[in-house]
């Protein structure tokens, strides 16, 4: 379990390494997806990092929500 933490804990480091470089006028930018922005993109991955975090971390969130 503790590697999988840590796996998404630099997962984590990375992504806010990469989407703290992108230019504030990219974020509305079009992606590959069909009517999604670079911010959809991004909160997408954020989401479900997050979801993946607390299915590790939280028992009550993991036994409530991912059902």
């Amino acid at each position: 379990m503790a590697s999988l933490c840590a796996d998404l804990g630099a997962e984590a480091d990375d992504l806010d390494r990469i989407v703290g470089a992108i230019d504030p006028a990219a974020w509305d930018a079009p992606t590959p997806a069909p009517r999604w922005t670079v911010r959809d993109q991004i909160a997408h991955l954020w989401c479900f990092d997050h979801r993946a975090l607390l299915s590790l971390t939280d028992i009550v969130w993991t036994r409530v929500f991912a059902l």
